[in-house]
């Protein structure tokens, strides 16, 4: 087990592994997440950024193996393969099992390979995350941490200090395609 680092609290681990939400600066904007494991989580993610399950989210790990739930072992390799120069979301083809509270009802999962920064030591230490941007549904994304605590209140579990990466959610490409679905 990767030992998280010393500002990184350990009760933001507690608040994952007991179905909760955090709040956390990502390596573009500021995320909600919560763990992919646990179904009840992706619902209390739901029901606070007030959105259809029907959208999905998008899941982060630090390693394309860490998606060997909903992925297969040729996507994942692709996946590992990709070199973008900026944070970017593949929407791939995933394994029939794979959540629909992950998928909407798709038959596609959005992954990002996030190595660095905040967003990478909670996966290195915790493993996948739901990962959402901060926002209600249809609103612009927050950008301050006292914006996340005034609109999500009781609804999050932690917030984890530090900045984002940017100032936009990722780009967005459909790995079948190749087109571009978010710039």
């Amino acid at each position: 087990m990767v030992r998280a680092p010393a500002w990184l609290d350990p009760r933001v681990f507690a608040a994952l592994e007991d179905g909760g939400i955090i709040a956390y600066p990502s390596d573009t904007v500021w995320g909600l997440g919560c763990d992919p494991f646990r179904p009840d989580a992706i619902r209390r993610l739901v029901a606070a950024k007030r959105r259809s399950a029907a959208q999905g989210f998008v899941v982060i790990a630090c390693d394309s193996d860490d998606l060997a739930d909903w992925l297969s072992i040729e996507w994942r390799e692709w996946l590992r393969k990709q070199q973008p120069e900026r944070p970017t979301t593949y929407v791939l083809p995933c394994l029939k099992t794979t959540p629909d509270e992950l998928t909407g009802g798709r038959k596609t999962l959005a992954a990002r390979l996030v190595r660095n920064g905040i967003a990478g030591q909670l996966c290195r230490r915790f493993g996948p995350l739901v990962s959402t941007s901060a926002n209600m549904h249809g609103k612009p994304v927050l950008t301050r941490p006292w914006q996340l605590r005034l609109v999500f209140g009781s609804e999050l579990d932690w917030l984890v200090p530090g900045q984002p990466g940017g100032e936009k959610p990722s780009r967005l490409i459909d790995a079948v395609s190749g087109r571009v679905l978010r710039n």
